[in-house]
């Protein structure tokens, strides 16, 4: 069962990708007024990225974000680069 998946202290269970997508959805549930987004879809397969993308296309109406990555796709929306 994919749901049924044992937790430690810290993650360490999680893998790093897995880490990532609990880092963004805390992110969502806080709804920050700047976000800065340190290589945010770093460890993240093709599929999942698109959804973040998505996701952060609707986040970032009326907020200042910060992006840094290595993936031309992480800003290729951007206002300033």
């Amino acid at each position: 069962d994919k749901y049924d998946h044992q937790v430690v202290e810290r993650g360490s269970t999680f893998s790093s990708g897995q880490r990532q997508l609990i880092s963004f959805a805390r992110t969502i549930a806080a709804n920050p007024k700047i976000l800065v987004l340190d290589e945010a879809t770093a460890n993240i397969d093709t599929e999942t990225e698109e959804a973040i993308q998505e996701a952060l296309a609707k986040m970032r109406k009326g907020r200042t974000t910060i992006a840094i990555a290595h993936r031309l796709s992480t800003i290729q929306d951007a206002a300033q680069i």
